[in-house]
Formats: structure tokens, C-alpha cells, sequence
């Protein structure tokens, strides 16, 4: 919620959804827009609610790029990304431009 709370504060907007899929992946990269998806950061010790802006994918590779604010640019293979994000019920926020409305409705719902 903080990311929508947020958003309008830099002239942006923001919302949230549940239930994402590779296939969320795949159509929002290819609109152009930013999928931040909550997932679990898991450590030694703990398994940590960790939010990561997915960058890219390749299908051929079968893995998904993204930015993760503690460990940088990574890979994660498919497989991997879908586990810690069902830890979340596939969790994600996209964060737009106001001008932007109309494509997230129609590319993401």
C-alpha cells in the first residue's frame, strides 16, 4: 500500500494486484511498464517480504530479470521467481504516469 500512498507525491499513480503470472510478466514488459513484485528475500535465518522491479525476461533462458534494492541487477530462473512470489499470492504493483491509465487497465486489468 505504501507504493500507491506514495505515488502521487511524484506526479505518479499506483495500484495493486494479486494472482500475477509469468504472463503478467510477459504483458507488462512488453507495455512498457513497471511490475514491482513482492516476493520473499530468504537469508540463513529468515525469509523477509521483499519488493523487486522486474526489468525483463527471456524465454529461451527461461529467467526473469530484475532489480532488487539489496542485491542489484539479477536473474532469477523462472521457476525460482514463481516460488518466491506465490509466497505472496503473486503480489505486484505498477506505478505510471497519470496518461498511462487506459494501457494498464487494458494490458494488466
Amino acid at each position: 500500500q505504501a507504493i500507491v500512498d506514495f505515488a502521487p507525491r511524484v506526479g505518479m499513480e499506483a495500484r495493486l494486484y494479486r494472482g500475477g503470472s509469468l504472463n503478467t510478466v510477459r504483458s507488462a514488459i512488453r507495455a512498457r511498464l513497471p511490475l514491482i513484485a513482492l516476493q520473499s528475500h530468504i537469508t540463513a535465518t529468515q525469509v523477509i517480504p521483499h519488493w523487486r522491479v522486474v526489468t525483463g525476461y527471456d524465454d529461451a533462458r527461461q529467467q526473469v530479470y530484475l532489480m532488487d534494492p539489496l542485491l542489484g541487477s539479477i536473474r532469477m530462473g523462472y521457476a525460482d521467481f514463481l516460488r518466491v512470489w506465490a509466497d505472496h499470492r503473486g503480489e505486484f504493483a505498477v506505478l505510471y504516469p497519470p496518461g498511462w491509465r487506459e494501457t494498464v487497465r487494458r494490458v494488466i486489468g
